[in-house]
């Protein structure tokens, strides 16, 4: 190691040349980890896709709830394309889609939700936690940038 050179000797003054060593590489690391810490196993199941459009800035998406809008346009959730002249149809089949989700009742979940109110051992006045995130708030980014691809004759294409 050369902490403090001549200008003479050709070489710099801060010049440490690199040390050859054994490291564990990054996936060794990450599979140690893993096998300490289990839970955050999950995380892995956690995909995210991310939509691109010329139109519009980037839309973030985890693959789980992604995988509901594309199979309703009829994609697939690992790698694609909307082009310009399919995106009016994506427009409409999206809308159409929130729109009736925001028309349906919850009644399937109501029912969960007092059957485990009035089970067996008397009534439990513990609310369960609903899903917050209605449908249409989370397709909502994805929708702007679809209209914003129809007006400008934009594609929007994810996984590439």
């Amino acid at each position: 190691m050369i902490v403090g050179g001549a200008a003479s000797d050709g070489v710099p003054a801060c010049y440490i040349p690199a040390i050859s060593c054994n490291l564990p590489s990054n996936a060794w690391l990450a599979s140690q980890f893993r096998r300490a810490h289990p839970i955050d196993n999950l995380k892995d199941d956690l995909m995210l896709i991310t939509f691109k459009s010329k139109a519009a800035a980037d839309v973030l998406m985890y693959e789980e709830h992604a995988k509901r809008i594309l199979a309703l346009l009829h994609k697939d959730a690992k790698r694609g394309v909307i082009t310009a002249a399919e995106s009016g149809e994506a427009v409409a089949a999206l809308e159409a889609e929130i729109a009736g989700s925001k028309a349906h009742h919850p009644s399937g979940e109501m029912t969960r939700d007092v059957a485990t109110h009035h089970g067996e051992e008397g009534d439990d006045h513990d609310h369960e936690k609903m899903q917050s995130v209605s449908f249409a708030t989370r397709a909502y980014p994805l929708l702007e940038m679809l209209r914003a691809a129809h007006q400008s004759q934009k594609d929007v294409v994810w996984g590439i």
